[in-house]
């Protein structure tokens, strides 16, 4: 996955800032820890904070049940913590994006923070608590969209919100 935050620096696989083809000084490796394939599946970048999502259970050995947020410059790990899932479980996030005041996680979860949602959900940029939003997706998400107010996402389902959506929806 790779994130562009529009001042010629990308982030991708391994969290590796790159300003204008060289290394930067926010080089960062984080290890990722779970299952012995864990890793990450989306990423997202918000002002200075880059957000990630993923099968792991920790970062840098500190709990993260599949996301997490790291500093963009430093690459500290940053306490917003949104709790995905549950340890034992085979859940994942597959998508992750970020708009307005939230970072929208997709996936193949039944639920954040031991509320229940089902594959898709919102998240409190800065606190990391879980919003009200909360569409029923009756399969995996594998991809999310911002287009202003709406939310886009497609992947493995057949129903959104009990309607039929085979792959590809739009939610407000």
């Amino acid at each position: 996955a790779v994130v562009n935050d529009g001042d010629d620096r990308v982030l991708a696989h391994g969290f590796t800032a790159r300003n204008k083809g060289r290394a930067s000084s926010c080089r960062s490796q984080r290890t990722l820890g779970g299952r012995d394939d864990a890793g990450h599946a989306g990423v997202a970048l918000q002002g200075g904070t880059l957000y990630v999502g993923g099968e792991f259970l920790t970062v840098d050995h500190e709990t993260r049940l599949r996301a997490a947020a790291l500093s963009a410059t430093n690459g500290a790990l940053l306490p917003w913590d949104p709790a995905i899932g549950y340890p034992d479980g085979l859940e994942a996030v597959h998508a992750l994006e970020a708009g307005g005041a939230s970072v929208f996680v997709g996936g193949s979860f039944s639920a954040i923070e031991a509320i229940a949602r089902d594959r898709l959900a919102a998240i409190a940029l800065g606190t990391g608590a879980l919003t009200p939003w909360a569409p029923a997706v009756d399969g995996m998400v594998q991809r999310i969209l911002i287009a202003g107010d709406r939310v886009i996402v497609a992947g493995v389902f057949a129903h959104l919100q009990g309607e039929p959506r085979t792959g590809l929806a739009m939610v407000h």
